[in-house]
């Protein structure tokens, strides 16, 4: 049973429709549709007109003009119905596009074991029982103008993509089980280690294999930078050490894999033990931007309500 919502307040210049709703597993949805408010209201005022030139009937001199006028008008609408070039390209250049954001982030790890939440934000990509290939995804949003990104904070992480309209259904059902029955395997966890996770990207059709950096790599890059490096100061300096904020919530090979060593237990087993206990329905907020008759929001009927 779905439960609607109220929906959210918009601008009164905001064209597109939405409807916000309430899964039985307590997943909150908000599903966006863009409609032609201009094509609508040409069509408003072309019947408009038409009715008063049919109403029309004395046959009057100045009846007889507005006739005219409203059939040059008529001319200049099918002139631009006869060429409809910049409609198509307008509905080609939009997309399809999906957020998700779950209340879980590095404020609920444990400390024996930082990172983890953002570990975790890389591991659920790569595989699922349903699409056990890694770079499933990717290799379909690089094939159709798609893009996608996860990022981690202190009490959230939020996910997105987007992708051409005609694939977004094919795309979010292979989205939608990174949230419902991902993988992790650990030897993939061991490639995000050693920061040697690969996946595709395509020029021309044409697959090659590209080195990205993962969670060690993202560290190496931050402690670098003046802003990361000032804020981590200030935690050390400020807050109270039983505080989430003084943990480190980047994560690096010391805390992910030495760390977790020392007490004889693994990130992969911790990761395993900790997702399905952090990743609940009800606390996951989702947003689809698509078509209004392409919905497809019954593949997240399966997520887990603990």
């Amino acid at each position: 049973m779905v439960k609607i919502l109220p929906a959210p307040e918009k601008s009164s210049v905001d064209k597109k429709l939405y409807r916000a709703i309430e899964l039985e597993n307590g997943l909150v949805a908000l599903l966006i549709s863009e409609v032609d408010v201009d094509a609508l209201s040409m069509n408003a005022q072309s019947f408009v007109s038409r009715s008063t030139v049919a109403s029309s009937t004395t046959g009057s001199d100045g009846e007889e003009e507005l006739e005219d006028s409203d059939s040059e008008g008529d001319e200049d609408c099918c002139e631009d119905c006869n060429n409809p070039d910049e409609d198509e390209d307008e509905n080609s250049r939009k997309i399809a596009a999906a957020a998700m954001v779950v209340n879980v982030g590095s404020y609920h790890e444990k400390p024996e074991c930082q990172g983890l939440a953002h570990l975790c934000e890389h591991m659920i990509s790569m595989g699922s029982t349903k699409y056990p290939n890694e770079n499933e995804l990717e290799q379909l949003l690089s094939r159709n103008s798609g893009d996608s990104n996860a990022f981690t904070e202190a009490e959230y992480t939020a996910y997105h993509f987007e992708v051409a309209p005609d694939k977004f259904q094919e795309a979010l059902d292979i989205w939608a089980q990174y949230f419902i029955d991902p993988l992790m395997k650990e030897d993939s966890i061991e490639r995000e280690e050693r920061d040697q996770i690969q996946f595709y990207c395509s020029i021309n059709i044409i697959f090659i294999p590209i080195k990205v950096t993962a969670v060690h790599s993202e560290f190496e890059v931050s402690k670098m930078d003046d802003d990361c490096r000032r804020e981590q100061i200030i935690q050390e300096a400020i807050m109270k050490s039983n505080h989430p904020q003084a943990n480190f919530s980047w994560g690096n090979r010391k805390s992910l894999v030495d760390d977790p060593n020392a007490i004889d237990k693994s990130a992969h087993a911790m990761l395993h033990e900790w997702f399905p206990r952090n990743y609940s329905s009800k606390i996951m907020k989702l947003v689809l931007q698509e078509r209004p008759e392409k919905m497809y929001i019954c593949v997240f009927q399966t997520l887990i309500k603990l």
